[in-house]
């Protein structure tokens, strides 16, 4: 966790160089594809289905190619749009860790490496998600990769920037740069209000880490594991679903109280 924050943080130094001067009109653009007008119609970010879905729509095209980092090794994705009257799919390539940093080093033309790059890649692009079919084709695409980069987050964190496609590194800049604002707005806002099981979650050592993209909810270390639970500040609560724990700031100590009797005893 302290490394992925660090990695944040490099980025939250950073976005304000690379950001663009948007006029209104492109902003509106940008924006066209706002979250409360969309319907979510299928669903697996988690690609835990990808062996099952069909293959890539011939007629998809590229939206961009950046960098995913989790636990300190680089992942490199392209992510493609699949648009019919019916809906907008976005599907999802990985290619292996680093897999393209060589090829762009010196490449002009991202998107001609990329369709070439992709042929010869094992693991196939596959589904990931889909929703209602929207007019703008650049707002579609804001939406798809700010939605893909918000629920990589606080998991993985989105890296450097590869090649473009639909959405150029301006545009991608523009999307990290403004979950980061969200970011950093919500864990301003939160540190001004802990609650009791925030506390109580510091007195035990847990290290609770304010909330990145859901407002109320912190993070914390799970005792004696390699995972964390996750604490409400609204609520005053706990919740571990690995381990089937939940409850307010005594059963938290008592949780914490029975892991650490535990390892006495192995």
């Amino acid at each position: 966790m302290k490394k992925l924050l660090k990695k944040l943080h490099r980025m939250q130094r950073t976005k304000s160089v690379n950001l663009p001067n948007l006029s209104d009109s492109e902003t509106k653009e940008n924006q066209g594809c706002s979250p409360s007008r969309v319907e979510t119609l299928r669903y697996d970010i988690t690609r835990q289905n990808r062996y099952r879905s069909n293959s890539l729509p011939s007629s998809a095209r590229v939206i961009l190619a950046f960098q995913v980092v989790q636990a300190g090794f680089g992942f490199d994705m392209i992510l493609y749009l699949f648009h019919n009257k019916h809906q907008d799919e976005l599907w999802i390539q990985n290619t292996g860790e680093d897999g393209m940093h060589t090829d762009y080093d010196n490449l002009e033309n991202g998107i001609k490496s990329l369709d070439i790059y992709r042929l010869v890649k094992s693991d196939q692009p596959s589904f990931s998600l889909a929703i209602t079919s929207q007019a703008s084709e650049r707002g579609t695409c804001f939406h798809l990769l700010s939605r893909y980069c918000r629920d990589l987050i606080p998991v993985s964190a989105p890296g450097r920037f590869i090649a473009p496609g639909l959405l150029s590194k301006t545009d991608y800049d523009f999307v990290i740069g403004s979950i980061m604002d969200e970011i950093r707005s919500n864990r301003q806002e939160s540190a001004k209000s802990k609650s009791e099981i925030i506390s109580t979650a510091g007195e035990l050592g847990l290290n609770p880490e304010p909330p990145f993209l859901s407002p109320g909810i912190w993070s914390a270390t799970c005792p004696r594991t390699n995972h964390h639970l996750f604490l409400s500040s609204t609520s005053n609560t706990f919740g571990c679903g690995y381990c089937g724990k939940k409850g307010g700031p005594s059963e938290l100590a008592e949780f914490v109280k029975e892991r650490r009797k535990q390892e006495q005893h192995v």
